[in-house]
């Protein structure tokens, strides 16, 4: 009987020191005072344990003493039990530049010409919130405007293109249905037939239903969708550039390939480029300064200005690089300018590694 009444008390006194660090006092910042507090409540229960097996008549009062002194300990641990249910705490350790690999991972897919992957990786970064929405916006949109260049320039739709230039409508649209049978991910084709729908046979609306969901027939990557409703838009002459089929665009106008509508005078007259920037409008900002340097090549702030919608609003810091070493190549600029040109890329790389 004693031996059983000790083991009963050792019991609970382990339980007690177990529950105990769920103490919301208990909070490490002073592990001296944590162990006392836990010790001197520990010993409490230990006392009247050991005086409930003494006194079996006062046991149910001693009992709901001990219940009242651990209440607090208990709350706490149900309710982190129900937190870890409803938000399990993420157990993978800390890692300050895996946003930085993955910034590189997707530049590295652009370069291997992987641009479903590369879009995919940018929805996953903005889901997460790892990297800044304008700026996986910026690329996703350069993405579209390589495409929509592809569809103009692809040798592989060389033929598709004269077919339409000769207006073999008919032709071109079997050649394209051929091409998206086999290579349903290719984009270039798609738009192509798109355009051929909107600007070619005036019919818009085929052109938005290749945009509807349909299990039967190939799909541009959703990335891509709002902005090729702005280009068949464009394309079909139904709205003025900067805008869509549905609705007004309030952040960056899609180009339509060589036949882009640039942006208005009056536009550029009352924005800068840096408004355009800060108001994430970079691609109407990168068409208008490169509208620029093709009136004045020698323009070193139009350069610059140029590396830096590039390099900071896009996050393309090779694109930034190619233009200051085009720069250089042309020979047009003294050796003083570079030099500043190539500090200030070096700047870029370094504000974004920290």
């Amino acid at each position: 009987m004693i031996l059983a009444s000790i083991v009963f008390v050792v019991i609970g006194t382990a339980l007690a020191w177990w529950i105990s660090g769920y103490d919301t006092r208990v909070t490490g910042e002073n592990p001296k005072r944590d162990v006392v507090r836990r010790v001197v409540r520990c010993f409490i229960t230990a006392v009247l344990l050991a005086v409930a097996t003494l006194n079996s008549y006062g046991a149910l009062f001693i009992f709901v003493v001990i219940g009242i002194l651990w209440a607090s300990c208990g709350a706490e641990f149900f309710s982190q039990q129900i937190h870890k249910v409803i938000d399990p705490e993420d157990q993978r350790p800390f890692d300050p530049k895996e946003t930085e690999r993955k910034l590189d991972q997707l530049a590295q897919l652009i370069r291997e010409g992987r641009i479903s992957d590369a879009l995919d990786l940018c929805e996953k970064l903005e889901e997460s919130g790892e990297a800044s929405a304008l700026a996986l916006e910026g690329m996703t949109h350069r993405l579209y405007q390589e495409t929509l260049e592809s569809a103009e320039m692809s040798p592989l739709l060389a033929e598709v293109r004269s077919l339409c230039e000769r207006k073999q409508f008919d032709m071109a649209e079997s050649r394209l249905k051929h091409t998206l049978a086999g290579q349903p991910k290719n984009w270039a084709a798609m738009l192509l037939l798109m355009r051929m729908y909107a600007e070619g046979l005036h019919q818009p609306e085929k052109a938005l239903a290749l945009l509807q969901s349909a299990n039967k027939q190939p799909q541009l990557h959703p990335a891509f969708v709002k902005y090729a409703r702005q280009s068949i838009g464009e394309w079909s002459g139904a709205v003025k550039s900067g805008e869509t089929m549905e609705q007004p665009t309030d952040s960056i106008q899609a180009s339509a390939g060589t036949s882009a509508i640039s942006p208005s005078t009056t536009v550029v007259n009352e924005i800068s480029v840096d408004e355009l920037l800060k108001s994430n409008q970079f691609a109407t900002a990168i068409e208008y300064l490169e509208e620029a340097l093709g009136r004045d090549p020698r323009n070193f702030d139009l350069w610059m200005k140029l590396a830096e919608a590039h390099g900071v609003y896009c996050v393309d810091l090779n694109r930034a690089a190619r233009i200051i070493q085009k720069m250089e190549n042309s020979a047009s600029f003294t050796p003083q300018e570079m030099e500043l040109a190539k500090a200030k890329l070096k700047d870029w790389r370094a504000g974004r590694r920290s």
